[in-house]
């Protein structure tokens, strides 16, 4: 392998940012606020829900780098998810529907989604969105939606 990525990494992770040097896994946090997520767009009523909460542009996608998780059945169409406890702060939400269960968003060719997925702010386009246009603020926001993307195939 050359580099940090070999041609294969890079061309699998296209959609997800490229290769990057480690970081240090974010603080636990504490606080008084709640973030109400109201998901829709759920393909009834299959696998599990898991939604991931970031704190920081630096670890935004990183499986490692979530300030909370939630996992949870699907059990309609439409779902409320809340985080309890947080400080204020800029946050971005990631979510997906794990139809099958296997603890992972499956892709097609190592890129596209093949089930149902969404990120707070509901940003357009292809490929993961910056954390910039996924943030929230707390406490001035409390309660978003979020309209999960159907897989194109």
């Amino acid at each position: 392998m050359t580099g940090r990525c070999s041609v294969t990494m890079v061309v699998l992770l296209i959609g997800l940012g490229g290769c990057a040097a480690p970081v240090k896994p974010p603080e636990p946090v504490e606080g008084e606020h709640s973030l109400v997520v109201k998901l829709q767009g759920l393909d009834c009523c299959e696998g599990v829900l898991r939604v991931a909460l970031y704190n920081s542009a630096e670890h935004w996608l990183d499986d490692e780098g979530m300030v909370r998780g939630q996992a949870a059945p699907v059990l309609g169409a439409e779902q409320v998810i809340e985080f309890a406890g947080l400080p204020s702060g800029d946050y971005a939400v990631a979510i997906y529907q794990d139809i099958n269960a296997n603890a992972r968003l499956d892709r097609f060719l190592g890129m596209v989604p093949r089930e149902p997925y969404g990120f707070s702010g509901n940003p357009g386009g292809f490929g993961r969105p910056a954390f910039d246009d996924a943030k929230i603020r707390l406490p001035e926001t409390s309660e978003i939606t979020i309209k999960l993307r159907p897989p194109p195939f």
